[in-house]
């Protein structure tokens, strides 16, 4: 399809009117043509990326922790080779703590909150995934 890019960069047209109006934090990907040229690692959305991406690693140590212990293999051999593999616990209350950001932000864009209000969640959510994306990331190191 000739329009097929056409198509998508309206969609991004119509994101970046509508985060304008919500308030909402729009990642520079998403608006048009910037996204095309855009790289920044320590963007939200790269930040974000990570961290989901830490957490879905996390939750393969975790399925993994429980399946040795419950076979009553060596736990501590698996956690030396792997030492983030101990911050599933910590991840878990991390999670939820994004998990009760959004529903605040949610929230603030229900009943029409100032944009400023919106933008504080916002940067409280980005914080806290670099924050443990950091985390994650020195547990790797030792």
């Amino acid at each position: 399809m000739a329009f097929g890019g056409v198509g998508r960069e309206a969609l991004k047209a119509e994101q970046t009117v509508t985060a304008g109006v919500t308030g909402e934090e729009l990642p520079p990907y998403k608006i048009p043509l910037v996204g095309r040229f855009y790289g920044d690692t320590s963007s939200q959305a790269a930040q974000r990326s990570k961290f989901y991406d830490n957490m879905i690693e996390l939750n393969k140590h975790e399925n993994e922790i429980k399946g040795r212990r419950k076979d009553r293999k060596n736990v501590g051999e698996y956690t030396r080779e792997n030492p983030e593999a101990m911050l599933f616990g910590v991840a878990n209350n991390v999670e939820r703590q994004v998990r009760s950001l959004r529903k605040q932000r949610e929230r603030l864009l229900e009943k029409d909150a100032p944009r400023e209000d919106v933008q504080k969640i916002e940067k409280k959510i980005t914080d806290v995934m670099i924050k443990f994306n950091d985390r994650y990331e020195k547990a790797q190191e030792r």
